[in-house]
């Protein structure tokens, strides 16, 4: 979708809202459902196919055609909500915060006092999360996402659900695979000597609550699994938002002599260029003078695609990372995948939003097992039984089998976390690869995961 079109598609969002279904229905027979997403500026490429994921989930749960499944069952019959014996329209409505944090903070209040919103999915930029929290919590509505990837989503919060891992789980699994035993990591094709001789570890990203949650994770971790590499806060490096030179940044890096960098970034020209500010730094991954750990949009393929036309090479296998999608997917899952990618290229291939990915895939999932969630609770108004209901619930969804949140080891309770799964992914020959080993169950620990209260 480019220029008036892309235009067209924003001005929707945000002046008219995307309304699927019983907008002409009495408000007490409508479910009223809305988000706030980043659908321009720069970090558009996040908010366009997480909004799009969504949106589909509510035209196809108007169909009855959901794709994935909730355990025990549910029907998706077509026609909204099946509460008693009602079917209740779902009017979905979503804005664009155009990446500022007051504009997300306005269309949050937009949707709760003007719109009625019973749950809000978004906003997903960290610096908003929390300011969103503090309308929404007091008022019962419900709080989702599908990539915001903090903490502040659920730590402390008895209406915030966060359908993916977190920087700090993440953190936990790649810290993990670094202090594997060198028998484990030769049962999966992993030369050992990558990592013999490597003690000391560098952190670097931009300074928002997502990396400030990861880099405590990966204090966590590597004191989890051993403490064989060294590791302190003061270590870690970060960058304000808006960073075009990462010189500076990169240098404070080298400074510390690090064998192993983690660079926590996500933003891909960020994390292009400095992966060869890296290089231009002594920091060199292709040689193995250190070994580049990252997330999993550095583990997409067209990241890697996209480093190669740049003249940066992944391939040297000193670049690890993790995805959280399952990428040995079971048949029955591979089938609700081609469906899925089937009918979201169709609709969306040939618009900026782009063609299907792993993220969009988990947004759909969120979405659908959130309206399962509602109709399961049998009351559209109600937000208590709804969470309930929801937790309650596991999904055969997009990115594998029996998906469910994580339940408190302490407490017993049932939290808003989703249970993530971490896959370890590596590069050859250009191309990302899964090495077979996979982290979940061991992976969620310490008060970033199940805490009453954020640490200061």
């Amino acid at each position: 979708m480019r220029g008036s079109v892309k235009k067209a598609f924003v001005g929707a969002a945000v002046a008219a809202g995307l309304a699927v279904g019983g907008s002409a229905a009495q408000a007490e027979d409508v479910f009223k459902f809305g988000g706030v997403f980043t659908l321009s500026g720069p970090a558009s490429f996040l908010g366009l196919f997480e909004e799009a994921a969504v949106r589909l989930a509510v035209e196809q749960f108007m169909k009855g055609d959901c794709i994935v499944e909730a355990i025990p069952a549910q029907p998706c019959e077509g026609g909204g909500l099946k509460i008693g014996d009602k079917k209740i329209p779902i009017e979905w409505k979503a804005y664009d915060d155009v990446s500022e944090d007051k504009k997300s903070i306005d269309a949050v209040t937009r949707l709760v006092e003007q719109d009625g919103a019973r749950a809000i999915w978004g906003p997903r930029m960290n610096s908003a999360v929390l300011s969103a929290a503090s309308i929404l919590d007091p008022q019962s509505i419900i709080s989702i996402c599908a990539i915001c990837s903090s903490p502040a989503m659920t730590v402390g919060r008895k209406w915030g659900h966060d359908i993916t891992d977190t920087g700090v789980i993440e953190k936990h699994a790649i810290s993990k695979f670094i202090s594997e035993s060198p028998e484990r990591l030769k049962e999966h094709g992993i030369d050992p000597k990558i990592f013999e001789g490597r003690k000391k570890t560098g952190f670097i990203g931009r300074n928002e609550l997502y990396t400030v949650h990861g880099s405590i994770g990966w204090e966590e971790g590597l004191k989890q699994w051993g403490g064989k590499y060294s590791y302190s806060d003061a270590d870690k490096v970060l960058f304000p938002q808006g960073t075009t030179d990462f010189a500076p940044f990169v240098a404070k890096l080298a400074e510390q002599k690090p064998d192993i960098v983690m660079m926590d970034s996500y933003i891909v020209p960020d994390m292009l260029a400095i992966m060869k500010e890296m290089k231009k730094q002594g920091l060199d991954f292709e040689t193995g003078k250190i070994v580049l750990l990252g997330n999993d949009v550095l583990m997409l393929q067209f990241l890697v695609d996209l480093a190669k036309k740049e003249g940066i090479n992944m391939s040297s296998g000193y670049v690890w990372g993790w995805q959280e999608h399952n990428p040995a997917q079971d048949p029955a899952t591979l089938a609700r995948v081609e469906k899925y990618v089937k009918i979201y290229n169709e609709k969306y291939g040939s618009t900026e939003v782009g063609n299907s990915s792993p993220f969009d895939r988990g947004a759909y999932d969120a979405a659908i097992w959130f309206l399962y969630g509602v109709q399961a609770a049998g009351t559209i108004t109600d937000n208590a039984a709804i969470v309930k209901a929801w937790r309650s619930l596991k999904i055969n969804g997009l990115r594998g089998p029996e998906n469910q949140f994580f339940v408190r080891p302490d407490t017993g309770e049932v939290t808003g976390q989703l249970m993530a799964t971490e896959y370890i992914i590596g590069v050859k020959d250009d191309k990302v690869f899964y090495t077979g080993i996979n982290y979940r169950d061991d992976l969620f620990f310490g008060p970033y995961v199940y805490g009453d209260k954020l640490p200061k």
